[in-house]
């Protein structure tokens, strides 16, 4: 009889464990966010395209890649994550043309930035290579926000790798976008 007891208060924990998890698991779903996206967190978020060639790895702790999301799609982004303190990185990807230069992409954006959000105040520029292409980074504050947009011209595509955040938070996401950056791979 007593063993009886033992096994049931035994099963008895089990499925309260079972039931926390499961209501924790329930709640994070119901406020929309993705579990199965999730499974492997402890591992880097890693989008490799091979539509476009490229491979970019997003911080462990940031949030899911978001490929296929329509507003994601409806921006022009092939590939978007988020991060923490309101950090996020969307890369966006576009055929090659060849008379497109660094110089191009950058007043490209900056004018576009200007004509659809207002001025922005140009605090870093740093031309560098990356995987053997030609690359800048443009580092512009507009309001409250702080951009790091990187431009890298293949000689298949023009690749963008925009991140942004609160001009607060700044200091303390550099270096997650620097990783992400970092991480980009043409293959």
């Amino acid at each position: 009889m007593k063993k009886w007891r033992v096994v049931l208060g035994a099963l008895g924990i089990v499925l309260v464990a079972w039931g926390l998890g499961y209501a924790v698991y329930k709640k994070g779903f119901e406020s929309g966010r993705d579990f199965s996206a999730q499974r492997d967190s402890e591992s880097p978020k890693k989008w490799v395209s091979e539509k476009w060639d490229y491979e970019i790895t997003f911080p462990r702790l940031w949030e899911s890649i978001k490929r296929d999301d329509p507003s994601i799609r409806s921006m022009g982004a092939d590939v978007f994550c988020s991060g923490g303190r309101g950090a996020s990185t969307a890369v966006f990807v576009y055929p090659r043309v060849s008379r497109d230069t660094l110089d191009g992409a950058t007043d490209e954006i900056l004018n576009l930035y200007r004509n659809q959000v207002g001025e922005v105040t140009l605090v870093e520029k740093n031309d560098f290579t990356k995987d053997g292409f030609p690359a800048r980074t443009l580092v512009f504050k507009q309001g409250e926000f702080t951009h790091h947009y990187t431009f890298v011209l293949t000689d298949k595509v023009n690749l963008s790798v925009s991140s942004n955040c609160p001009t607060s938070e700044y200091e303390s996401s550099i270096a997650d976008f620097q990783s992400i950056l970092d991480s980009l791979k043409f293959l």
